[in-house]
């Protein structure tokens, strides 16, 4: 659903390298949206993330109706820059567990060096390229739990032992 409002945003903006980046998230997302749904074990709960995204996506639609013309390229980019600060804040949940076992596996390190990346080229793409704020700031934002992540693995990470059978 993140995506689906900034490729709403970069499309507002006429901006082909948003508009492409985010297509692209957008039809993986839905891939794995349907693989999740069709693969997922029977007692896992489906509404929840399903009325998540149908709730974005509503608010999107009613931002794109109620906007007038002359703010609606900022409201959509204030509405994806507060999804995407609540998208890079979701991994912390852990926290609090892997403070208290004092073992970071339960956060993926692809996933946390993958957001950093992330997060250090759009912030450079919005700040040098764009100068949009709706882009760059969520992103310098997104550093900071990044980083968290990052250290966490960096200070809780147990080299796994051999096991010989």
């Amino acid at each position: 659903a993140s995506s689906a409002v900034q490729e709403t945003y970069g499309a507002l903006l006429g901006d082909v390298s948003i508009m492409t980046t985010h297509g692209v998230g957008l039809a993986l997302a839905g891939v794995y949206c349907m693989v999740w749904l069709l693969c997922r074990e029977p007692s896992a709960e489906a509404a929840i993330p399903i009325t998540t995204a149908l709730s974005i996506v509503t608010t999107l639609c009613a931002i794109l109706y109620l906007s007038p013309s002359t703010s609606l390229t900022a409201n959509v980019g204030l509405f994806g820059a507060c999804l995407l600060v609540a998208v890079f804040v979701g991994p912390l949940y852990t926290i609090k567990k892997v403070l208290q076992t004092r073992d970071s596996s339960t956060i993926p390190l692809p996933f946390a060096l993958a957001g950093t990346a992330c997060s250090i080229l759009w912030l450079s793409y919005g700040l040098l390229v764009l100068k949009e704020p709706a882009v760059w700031v969520p992103n310098l934002l997104g550093l900071v739990p990044n980083f968290i992540q990052l250290a966490l693995i960096a200070f809780f990470n147990e080299p796994k032992k051999n096991v010989v059978v």
